[in-house]
């Protein structure tokens, strides 16, 4: 398809900790379809939920939205990679992709109106919505939540619960997204390098602070909840960072204070500390090790089901 939609909203879903939590899925839909802005397409994001919780969505949902639903056991970095990919695929490509996690509520009709005011495609490829709680932004910038909208740097972050992402992004790492050999913690800290490649800023905006529920669906699920846990990967996330190439390229890893395992040369980016002076040189590096092999996790043969 040739026309180019504004925003694909994915909302992440998973059945492992076996909470059912459908109710509270419900009302989130609910939130997203109520927004007054309507220039997106929803697709829910599922990973191994029972079919009676995804029969019930769809009496509840009629044909409003699509599912992507995955039948084996992956971390949520890859299902959101995968309802992307099958959504592209479906529909064509969009300017923005937009991930929410289980957690997140809009109790606001306008957000994804500001949101998409805010969203420059063409100067931003990551723009972060903010929730009320578990930002990180006191650990990495030492502030509890921003006054005004703000530019993250290369080696800043902060944690994932609402974001848009570009299509450059997408397109730039193969028609993925989010770094998928990361099974827990600490993905988010290589995002600045992906915007890096791209030479586009992520955003965070001020002026939206999203309800957030953090015990939902449970992190991690179905793998070690340790530190710098990889799925995978030929090689431990520790050993890549110390791959003398890591630095070469112009890579960092987990910069925020109290860990510093990689800081990023800064002299191979510009002034701003923004773009990477040799963007294909870091785009090769993140490819071939941050990004499983097509050996490791071949997304064209996940088990799953696109309905709507």
């Amino acid at each position: 398809m040739s026309h180019t939609h504004e925003l694909l909203v994915v909302y992440n879903i998973c059945g492992l900790a076996n909470k059912e939590n459908i109710d509270w899925y419900i009302k989130c839909i609910d939130s997203i379809l109520n927004q007054n802005n309507e220039d997106y397409q929803l697709v829910i994001s599922s990973c191994m939920n029972t079919s009676n919780d995804i029969d019930r969505l769809r009496q509840e949902f009629g044909n409003d939205i699509f599912y992507n639903i995955i039948n084996e056991i992956l971390p949520v970095n890859a299902t959101f990679n995968h309802a992307v990919l099958n959504c592209v695929k479906h529909f064509g490509k969009f300017n923005g992709y937009l991930y929410i996690d289980s957690g997140v509520h809009f109790d606001k009709k306008d957000i994804l109106t500001i949101a998409q005011e805010k969203y420059d495609p063409n100067k931003f490829s990551m723009v972060t919505l903010p929730t009320e709680n578990d930002m990180g932004f006191e650990g990495w910038f030492g502030f509890d939540f921003p006054e005004k909208d703000f530019i993250i740097p290369a080696g800043g972050a902060c944690n994932l619960h609402a974001q848009i992402f570009s299509h450059d992004i997408y397109e730039t790492f193969n028609e993925r997204i989010w770094p998928d050999i990361f099974a827990s913690y600490a993905s988010e800290s290589v995002f600045s390098f992906l915007n890096a490649c791209v030479h586009k800023e992520w955003l965070v905006i001020s002026d939206i602070k999203l309800l957030h529920d953090k015990g939902i669906d449970g992190a991690s699920l179905g793998f070690h909840h340790g530190n710098f846990e990889s799925f995978r990967s030929p090689r431990p996330i520790l050993e890549i960072m110390r791959d003398p190439e890591a630095y070469k390229s112009g890579l960092g890893f987990a910069e925020c204070p109290g860990l510093q395992i990689l800081m990023h040369d800064k002299s191979l980016y510009d002034d701003n500390n923004l773009f990477v002076k040799d963007p294909q040189r870091l785009v090769n590096f993140i490819n071939n090790n941050l990004f499983l092999s097509k050996e490791s996790l071949d997304y064209n043969n996940i088990k799953h089901e696109f309905i709507k």
